[in-house]
């Protein structure tokens, strides 16, 4: 950008001073290499605007020219000259007199005559031949052919002399001399016959090895085939077709940013040679050895990174790296044979198809780099996620369309509210780049956490997001992005700062690249894309469209945090403080589960134990089948119970930590446990309770009669009759239970696969359709549904993909009751659930089962009411009355869990509506409410039990009340005659209300006694009462 009239030995004079560069940073045409890091001086001079003479020079910090600028403050650009180092391996004179004597060696010759000291490069030059008799540096040859004479005569090495081109001997002092030169004097023509800040003796730089000062020495190699030391003045020496070491290792230098050359094995040695410590954090320092060698570069032991072993160069001393020694720890076998840090951790890897990459490690699958294939596809199917758009659609230049089929663009109004936005996003102007660009977007502020790349960059730098603020923050500066963009064009930054653009190709520039924290770069496109594309994760820092997922170090979009299914190997974006969950959700729950599990326990506990004393009294069949049935319900609402106290038990045990755990309890045996006891306790209660009251409307309909002379007595062919209807009870309950944990039916039962958490491929529970996507990305091809694939073809398909090594694939079934954290039946189906048929199935036989409860006891009431018509007898009435309540209770209890159960679990197969969420309400309090009902309404024992402790206790007071009435006089000194028909009264009375009470029907059964037992057990007990005047002999309400 400058026009250079001429160059002079002290500066460069110029035409002009450009008006974008006032601080004449682009003073590159005068010095053409990059030689500093400060952009002050970035050729080593700075441009002044000299106001004497109106000239625009270049000048150096160093010139002995003090002009005074008119554009720049040259105590602000130039630091204030320091005081040379002696032997710090740069020469701060002419002479490098303060290089010439170091640890008791010389470097360099010093002449008596002038008493001046000749640096290495100034001894051999020809235009100075009185040096040579002076120094005396060819012994005794003299004269004006001396140089010659010794050179024929000697057998020493020599070489090339850099600046005069002739053969010259290499000298004891001219070996490992320092040739560094301060940028100064370069730049100030002070020393004349060096063109550049390093030169050495040698063109071929022999001169800087078999160093005798071992400070000085970098490394040893074999040269021309012989072990020698080399100096480190020449590693990364930079010149072209120049090689000491017969490998070159001197060389070996990685280019960290234009203004830092690092060698090899200075990378990752902790210690920074690059002023943004680059060299310390780049990507070959992410994984290193545990094991330390010595490396060739370098004094002391230290680990090195993996990617270094087995690369094909030496970079340890003892040349372990090359020859992979056994101490080195390995993973995999054959192809996929690697380095790691350590071996006791190694698993399968991911075998890639139709890829020069062989495989992929576990740990790097899935990370949004497709390293191998269409292993972005493969990983997609396998979390159910569709690809990201991160460019625009259309554009043209610098005109930029977006399109609007984009998620949660739906409500605008594009009609109307679309508009052109001129905007910018670099935070700098850089002359020579076009910086605004025309964009048609929506003209109002919207949510952008639905878009990614090149489309969040546009409309978040525009200003049209609500709360998403511009990424783009950090301007570039001319040594950014280091080793990228070769073709780099250096020009200014808000007329302040050196910058760079890279030409586009149609003789316009360009500088579209974000700089990354570690000084990297990348473009517009792969920024807020949810890939770690920087290496450092700068670029996808402030981006509100993403979530980070802390364990496996990877992002997902926002709008898959809290939707109900993981996509987080670690469960954060399911288990966080926006929707964490637990076993049991909400106290009113808990609550509700501690007190109906122990309230059915106790209840039933109690119920069994008094049914069980009496089974010896039965002296029918039907007495001892009416008394069985009854203990069925009774066991399965106490396993009922069990599993709510169980439950409830375990949502202590795991409170908030269950949602991050959940997968571990889901997929466990004590869920699948939990649930078959559950399913098995409601299955017996359910059918006992329907058997119960198809045998009480069997006595009905048979005219059966409250007498031992009814019915079969008991004897063996009797009680095998018996057995055989409570064993099929208990086996139809056991079967609906353990039907879909068995091996033959997984593949309508399981409802997916656990696999560790080490394999990032898979999270959470795949079924079987997100299998045969994998299957189908993975081979590309797939014959057959979901549904007609079993779970071992795809499980044998998937160990394919990876390799078998450490064990395979590690994997658990999640089973039929593992599809909820309370591990109940599965009645939640959706018409593509492979176990909906049996759910179904299972719900109509329940169904059917409350259809025959409800019907048995409206026909037993309905008989009972023409009963007591008919006997016209008030006490019979009575008694029918209070038995028609108990009915009217069965009947709605079971219709209040059973119908609205149904109705809802229709509705969610049908896909009306997501009754998920209900599923803990019905489970945990609904339904099994029964089970504290049932032995109250079905058993006379407990009520019996409770009545009788009110009498004592009211017959406690009585007789303190009497006593106390006695002292104080009150009571006449009279006999007291009892009153015979209350007392009577009384004993009838208690004698049908056990009747009734304990024959009383629940929400899930009901025995009842036959018409005519009714109505003659009424008779007896009236005529008992009436003519003996005693209590009525006791009847086993069993027998009715």
């Amino acid at each position: 950008m400058y026009d250079i009239v001429n160059i002079q030995v002290d500066s460069s004079l110029f035409s002009q001073v450009c008006e974008h560069d006032p601080s004449f940073y682009q003073t590159c045409g005068a010095v053409t290499e990059l030689v500093t890091g400060q952009e002050s001086l970035v050729c080593g001079q700075y441009i002044c605007a000299d106001v004497s003479t109106g000239e625009v020079r270049s000048v150096t910090c160093n010139s002995q020219q003090s002009p005074t600028c008119n554009n720049t403050n040259r105590e602000e650009v130039c630091p204030d000259k320091e005081e040379g180092v002696k032997c710090d391996g740069t020469c701060d004179d002419d002479s490098c007199e303060d290089e010439s004597r170091c640890n008791g060696l010389e470097y360099g010759k010093f002449c008596e005559k002038n008493n001046y000291h000749h640096s290495i490069l100034r001894i051999s030059s020809s235009d100075y031949l009185d040096w040579f008799y002076t120094c005396k540096l060819w012994g005794v040859h003299v004269g004006e052919g001396a140089r010659e004479q010794f050179v024929t005569e000697y057998t020493g090495p020599t070489c090339s002399h850099t600046v005069s081109g002739e053969e010259v001997p290499i000298f004891n002092f001219t070996r490992c001399a320092a040739l560094h030169y301060s940028t100064s004097l370069v730049a100030d023509k002070k020393v004349w016959w060096v063109n550049a800040t390093t030169v050495p003796y040698c063109a071929d730089l022999m001169d800087q090895t078999n160093c005798s000062d071992l400070s000085r020495v970098a490394m040893s190699c074999k040269v021309g085939g012989y072990p020698t030391n080399i100096s480190n003045f020449i590693i990364c020496h930079g010149r072209s077709g120049v090689k000491v070491c017969d490998d070159g290792m001197e060389g070996n230098c990685k280019i960290m940013s234009p203004s830092c050359h690092v060698h090899k094995h200075k990378l990752c040695d902790k210690i920074p040679d690059c002023s943004d410590e680059s060299d310390e954090t780049n990507e070959y320092c992410q994984e290193m050895t545990q094991i330390s060698c010595r490396r060739i570069v370098g004094d002391e032991s230290l680990p090195i990174p993996l990617l270094w072993l087995g690369d094909g160069e030496v970079d340890c001393v003892s040349g372990g790296d090359i020859d992979e020694e056994p101490g080195w720890p390995t993973c995999g076998s054959g192809s996929t044979l690697r380095f790691v840090s350590d071996n006791t951790s190694c698993t399968d890897d991911y075998l890639c198809l139709d890829s020069q990459v062989r495989y992929v490690p576990q740990k790097l699958l899935c990370d949004k780099t497709n390293t191998c294939g269409n292993e972005n596809q493969v990983c997609r199917s396998a979390r159910g996620i569709d690809p990201v758009q991160k460019e625009m659609l259309h554009r043209d230049g610098n005109h930029f369309v977006f399109s609007y089929c984009l998620r949660g663009f739906n409500e605008l109004q594009f009609e109307t509210s679309c508009a052109k936005v001129e905007t910018t996003i670099s935070p700098v102007d850089t002359f020579g780049v076009e910086e605004v660009r025309t964009i048609t977007m929506p003209d109002k502020l919207h949510s952008c956490d639905s878009m990614f790349g090149e489309m969040y960059l546009l409309f978040s730098c525009s200003g049209r997001c609500s709360s998403s603020p511009c990424p783009v923050t950090r301007p570039l500066s001319y040594d950014s992005c280091g080793g990228q963009f070769p073709d780099r064009v250096y020009s200014i930054a808000d007329y302040k700062h050196l910058t760079f653009v890279t030409p586009s190709g149609d003789d316009t520039y360009h500088n579209d690249y974000f700089l990354c924290r570690n000084k990297g770069c990348v473009t517009y496109d792969k920024v807020c894309d949810m890939v770690d594309n920087c290496g450092d994760w700068s670029d996808e820092e402030g981006c509100t469209n993403n979530f980070y997922c802390i364990a496996s170090n990877t992002r997902i979009a926002k709008w898959r945090k809290c939707d109900g299914k993981l996509d987080c190997r670690d469960m954060s974006d399911e288990c966080n403080e926006e929707c964490g969950k637990e076993i049991i959700e909400g106290l009113p729950l808990k609550i509700s589960s501690w007190a109906i599990g122990l309230s059915a326990s106790a209840l039933n506990s109690f119920m069994i134990v008094q049914h069980v004393k009496s089974l010896r009294k039965s002296r029918s069949s039907l007495s001892l089948l009416n008394k069985l049935l009854i203990i069925l319900i009774g066991i399965g609402d106490l396993m009922v119970g069990g599993y709510l106290f169980s439950i409830s038990a375990i949502d202590v045990h795991f409170g908030e930590t269950y949602c991050s755990r959940q997968t571990d309890w889901l997929s466990s045996d004590y869920c699948t446990t939990l649930g078959v006891i559950s399913t098995i306790g409601s299955q017996l209660s359910l059918f006992s309770m329907a058997g119960l009251s198809v045998t009480r409307l069997f006595g009905v309909t048979h005219a059966m009669i409250m007498s031992s002379n009814y019915g079969s007595r008991l004897n063996m062919r009797s009680c095998i009759k018996v057995l055989v209807i409570v064993t099929l009870v208990i086996v139809m309950s056991v079967v609906v239970a353990i039907a879909p944990i068995l091996s033959p039916f997984e593949d309508f039962f399981v409802n997916g696969m656990y696999y560790e958490k080490s394999n990032p491929l898979f999270v959470g529970f795949p079924d079987k359709k997100t299998h045969r996507d994998v299957i189908q990305s993975y081979y590309g091809r797939i014959k057959g549904g979901h549904d007609s694939l079993s779970w071992s073809i795809f499980t044998s398909l998937v160990n394919c993909m990876f390799t078998d090594l450490y064990g395979g694939l590690k994997r658990v079934k999640v089973e039929f009751y593992g599809n909820d954290g309370v591990c109940l039946f599965k009645y939640f189906v959706q018409t593509d659930d492979p176990q909906r048929h049996f759910a179904w199935g299972t719900l109509a036989v329940n169904f059917f089962c409350f259809l025959v409860i409800s019907g048995s006891y409206l026909y037993i009431n309905l008989v009972s009411s023409q009963s007591a018509n008919e006997a016209n007898n008030p006490q019979i009435n009575s008694r029918n009355r209070r038995m028609h309540r108990k009915i009217s209770i069965i009947i709605a209890t079971d219709f209040a869990c059973w119908v609205p159960f149904v109705v809802i679990s229709t509705l969610h197969s049908l896909s009306v509506m997501d009754a998920t969420s209900w599923y803990a309400l019905f489970s945990i309090v609904i339904l099994p409410i029964n089970s504290v009902v049932n032995p109250i309404i079905y058993d006379n024992s407990f009520a019996s039990f409770v009545g009788r402790r009110i009498s004592s206790v009211r017959n406690m007071v009585g007789r303190f009340s009497a006593v106390g009435a006695e002292v104080s006089g009150q009571l006449e000194d009279q006999p007291q005659v009892p009153d015979v028909r209350t007392s009577h009264n009384v004993d009838c009375y208690s004698q049908v209300s056990d009747l009734e009470t304990r024959n009383k029907p629940s929400c899930r059964s009901l025995g009842s006694s036959s018409k005519m037992g009714l109505e003659k057990f009424s008779e007896k007990s009236e005529t008992d009462c009436s003519l003996t005047k005693t209590q009525p002999k006791t009847i086993d309400s069993t027998e009715v």
